[in-house]
Order: C-alpha cells, then sequence, then structure tokens
C-alpha cells in the first residue's frame, strides 16, 4: 500500500472572497444593495401607519371631537381612540422591524454570513 498523504484540501481566499466566481460576486453585491433600498422603502412606507396613531391620539385627548350621533357612549370613543392608538404603533413598529430586519439581511448577503437569517428576512419580505 501507498503510505502517502491525501492531497490537501483547497483553500478558500482570503476573508470575505466569495466562494464562486466573478458573477457569484457580482450578483451578491446586487442582491445586497437591492435589499438597501427594499429596507429603505420599508421605512419609508412605515410612516403610513403614523396617521392612524395621530388620529387615535387626537381622538384620546379630545382633540378631533367625535359625533355625539355615531358613539352611543364615551366609552365607545375612548376605545375607539385606543384601537386606533395601539393598531398604529403596532403596525409602525413592527414595519420598522422588517426594514431593519432586511438591512441587516443585506449586509450579511455582503458579507456572506447569516445564510439562515438571510432565508429568514427573505421569507418575511
Amino acid at each position: 500500500m501507498d503510505a502517502t498523504a491525501p492531497p490537501p484540501l483547497p483553500t478558500r481566499g482570503p476573508a470575505g472572497s466569495p466562494r464562486g466566481g466573478q458573477d457569484d460576486a457580482a450578483q451578491l453585491r446586487l442582491l445586497s444593495v437591492l435589499h438597501y433600498v427594499m429596507a429603505g422603502f420599508t421605512a419609508l412606507f412605515s410612516l403610513f401607519p403614523v396617521i392612524y396613531l395621530v388620529l387615535g391620539i387626537a381622538v384620546l385627548s379630545g382633540v378631533m371631537p367625535v359625533d355625539s350621533s355615531t358613539a352611543s357612549s364615551p366609552g365607545e370613543v375612548q376605545l375607539m381612540g385606543w384601537v386606533f392608538t395601539s393598531l398604529g404603533t403596532v403596525f409602525f413598529l413592527g414595519m420598522l422591524a422588517t426594514a431593519g430586519l432586511v438591512g441587516y439581511a443585506g449586509r450579511c448577503l455582503a458579507r456572506e454570513q447569516r445564510h439562515t437569517l438571510c432565508m429568514v428576512a427573505a421569507g418575511v419580505c
């Protein structure tokens, strides 16, 4: 039998270099940039639920009067204010969290790290 050692495994290039060819690196760079763009648009559109938040706060503080013929009790007016405020807050924070996740996934794509996080971000999108 031959007692020679097995050939060494191919080494990966310097840290951060792509595993594939130049096309793969260019596509990952483009995908990373598009993740940043998507995160920016998501953060921009997260301002729409702020309208509901402002309306809810206006109803709760009494700045926006509610017609007494549409509400049967002051408790319903308070409930409507709290519903608008809470839903506006939840959607605003949820969309900002999604924007942060997509932006971070773009950074991880550029660094070729955290593959599972990138898949989760793609599922959320």
